[in-house]
């Protein structure tokens, strides 16, 4: 008996009830992937190194609301509440609960993670919106409180060094216009002041020095770390020289060289004034980067800038960009020795095979758009650069001839002796011709 035609019939229904259950989802849920802008950091840079992702202290939004770890600061949180209430007694927390519950739809559109989201129910999210916007708002603009004897991070400059450092995570954001709205309702300061006063306070607390001429006030941002990830990369304009000798690029450059082969190529490494570290120059032989100090703060920063440019390429990839250069340049411990004795890296993790592993974590996983980097014009003028002759040859002739005290003195020994030689040659010969 063929059966054939019932098992088909019994397929086609299963597979339409599953769609229909789809469409019944979507339909119940209906958020735009558009609006989206506070993402769970993509699984294939989470298993590389959690910890960079992670918050250590604090909680900020629904992600990691309820951890734990975390639990000890929401106590802290209210201490700031508490103190935005007194400090400003004409709006009161009723005002704050009723301007976010105006704002939640639009809020929570902003969270990628579905799963997470359903989970976190209004009157939670609501709590969660009004408790981290306030403490943020006097994180940033009242610096006297967290020197009052209450405060859980007086005379602890460690203490905030983690909270700022747990405000640059992916996963730990609230949306801006959130603490936008906040301000507003103040009256006190305007958004413009709100974020010179944080720039300031993550300049002065964890050395992160955005472009002075470049601070992003009148952008639109989604939240602290789109802030600054907007405030560095803008002013960075995406040059792609004319290239003198193409084929140069070809014949000559199989491979992107590290320092250490750049070195040997005559390529010269300095460091140059300015605050913006994606500002990388390359010019007649001389690759010029800002000024890096490399500790925690920079690792956790450059992986959580990444990780939002992997997340929507909306952000563009600017960072991505430049992770993956310095990446391609420093491939062992060696090369970051030599970016160092340049005055380019300061290393504050220790061993220089800690600052190697910082940047070669970044490569690991990441999508990389060529034809979109902006540092695509520098990096074709290096390896034209390389492709010639006359940089390679001056190069090993500095390795081999003048890397060492002894070899030089040597050098000029050999010389001052093939002169006399020549001289005395010159004046036994002379008579017989000038008798």
């Amino acid at each position: 008996m063929d059966t054939s035609g019932g098992s088909t019939t019994k397929i086609i229904q299963l597979v339409e009830d599953n769609l229909a259950k789809r469409r019944n989802d979507a339909n119940q849920n209906r958020r735009s992937t558009e609006n989206f802008t506070i993402f769970r950091v993509p699984l294939n840079l989470d298993s590389v190194d959690s910890c960079v992702y992670q918050p250590r202290v604090i909680s900020i939004g629904p992600y990691h609301h309820g951890d734990p770890n975390l639990t000890a600061m929401e106590n802290h949180k209210l201490f700031y509440l508490e103190k935005l209430i007194h400090w400003i007694p004409n709006v009161s927390l009723k005002s704050y609960v009723e301007k976010m519950l105006l704002l939640e739809d639009r809020a929570r559109n902003c969270y990628s993670d579905d799963e997470r989201m359903n989970i976190v129910d209004k009157n939670k999210f609501i709590e969660i919106l009004v408790v981290d916007s306030c403490f943020l708002f006097m994180l940033v603009l009242r610096p006297d409180i967290r020197n009052h004897h209450n405060s859980p991070i007086r005379g602890l400059d460690w203490s905030l060094a983690l909270v700022l450092t747990d405000l640059l995570k992916l996963e730990n954001q609230i949306p801006f216009f959130i603490i936008q709205e906040l301000v507003q309702m103040t009256g006190i300061f305007d958004t413009n002041s709100f974020i010179e006063r944080l720039i300031e306070l993550y300049s002065t607390c964890l050395g992160i020095l955005t472009p002075r001429d470049h601070n992003p006030h009148q952008q639109p941002f989604d939240h602290f770390l789109h802030l600054f990830q907007v405030s560095f990369k803008t002013g960075i304009i995406q040059q792609v020289p004319k290239i003198k000798n193409p084929s140069a690029l070809v014949r000559k450059t199989k491979e992107f060289r590290t320092v250490m082969q750049l070195l040997e190529s005559g390529v010269k490494f300095t460091p140059k004034s300015g605050r913006c570290i994606l500002d990388i120059t390359f010019k007649n032989g001389v690759l010029e980067f800002p000024h890096i100090s490399i500790d925690e703060t920079f690792k956790v920063f450059l992986h959580n800038m990444v990780s939002l440019e992997q997340c929507n390429v909306k952000y563009g990839n600017h960072f991505t960009s430049y992770a993956c250069f310095i990446n391609n340049l420093v491939d062992s411990p060696g090369d970051v020795t030599i970016l160092e004795q340049k005055k380019v890296f300061a290393n504050l993790l220790g061993s220089n095979e800690n600052v190697a592993d910082v940047f070669n974590q970044l490569g690991l996983g990441v999508i990389h758009h060529t034809t979109s980097n902006y540092l695509h014009g520098v990096e074709n003028e290096m390896k034209e650069y390389c492709g010639s002759r006359w940089p390679r040859w001056r190069g090993m002739l500095v390795r081999d001839y003048f890397n060492n005290p002894w070899v030089i003195t040597s050098l000029i020994a050999g010389f001052a002796v093939l002169l006399l030689t020549f001289l005395q040659t010159y004046y036994t010969m002379l008579p017989f011709y000038f008798p």
